[in-house]
């Protein structure tokens, strides 16, 4: 028998696939809006706004923890992506971002 011809490609498998920092960034934000969604009403607007503004500078504790730290994500090896990383938690601490939606802006803007 004939081989069999490969199949049409699927409209799927034409798709421009998504950068994995994206899928990274849609997962936070799933996160951080039921976080939100779930803290705002119990402890105010006032508080849970302080707790997002500090948790942005967790979140560039966490970055420079990656590259640097104790524990290295074995996924981040490339050394371009190790340095715009340093360079994104270094903006964060230097110029404290506010709120998730700031973070993830920036994020995808680099």
């Amino acid at each position: 028998p004939a081989p069999e011809a490969p199949a049409e490609p699927t409209p799927a498998s034409n798709a421009p696939t998504k950068h994995p920092t994206s899928t990274y960034l849609q997962l936070g934000d799933a996160f951080w809006n039921h976080y939100a969604q779930t803290m705002r009403p119990v402890i105010g607007d006032s508080a849970f706004t302080e707790l997002e503004r500090r948790a942005m500078l967790n979140l560039a504790g966490c970055l420079i923890a990656r590259v640097d730290g104790k524990s290295k994500a074995e996924y981040l090896t490339d050394e371009r992506q190790q340095e715009l990383v340093r360079q994104t938690a270094r903006m964060i601490f230097a110029a404290p971002l506010s709120s998730w939606s700031e973070a993830t802006a920036s994020l995808h803007s680099r």
